[in-house]
């Protein structure tokens, strides 16, 4: 037993809730610790791009776990709303174990794994657990530029994405 990670995806439109792309995520996750045993965690803190974020979407994520089905479940708020913020949190947390995140998804986190302060070894030390899902348009249109910003700095990195959101696109889940 030990501890899996559960990437966050999406709100609802009215920012209350988790959103339906995130709802497989969140399945696989009981699935998986259903077989395993393992302890599930979720880590978005609030999105600067909903101000009116009531509460962080984590908590949210973790409410709707446990409303369908999961038995141990964690909560943590990243400091800012993005993949490396949730690896981050996770690995100061808890030092390891699996991530569950959509198949084309994880090969950016374990990009952005490298980055995370004092985890030289740690993107090949995680268990990567895919969810197999193909891309929607904008996804495949974003995620070969998300990559290579993926490849700088952590400082950089979020930079380039208020740069991004500024010019072209507010939608989150960068």
């Amino acid at each position: 037993m030990g501890y899996t990670l559960v990437l966050g995806r999406d709100l609802n439109h009215d920012q209350t809730d988790v959103g339906p792309e995130v709802i497989e995520l969140l399945q696989a996750g009981i699935k998986h610790q259903r077989k395993t045993g393992d302890t599930l965690v979720v880590a978005p803190g609030y999105s600067p791009d909903f101000p009116h974020q009531p509460r962080p979407y984590s908590a949210m994520m973790a409410d709707w776990l446990r409303a369908n089905g999961a038995t141990k479940v964690y909560e943590l708020v990243s400091d800012h709303f993005s993949t490396f913020g949730e690896l981050e949190i996770f690995c100061e947390t808890y030092g390891g174990g699996s991530v569950i995140g959509f198949d084309w998804h994880l090969k950016r986190a374990k990009m952005l794994a490298e980055h995370v302060p004092g985890s030289h070894h740690w993107p090949t030390y995680l268990k990567w657990e895919p969810v197999y899902k193909p891309m929607n348009t904008f996804d495949r249109i974003m995620e070969p530029l998300k990559r290579l910003n993926a490849r700088l700095p952590p400082t950089w990195q979020r930079r380039l994405v208020r740069l991004f959101k500024l010019l072209v696109s507010r939608r989150t889940s960068y």
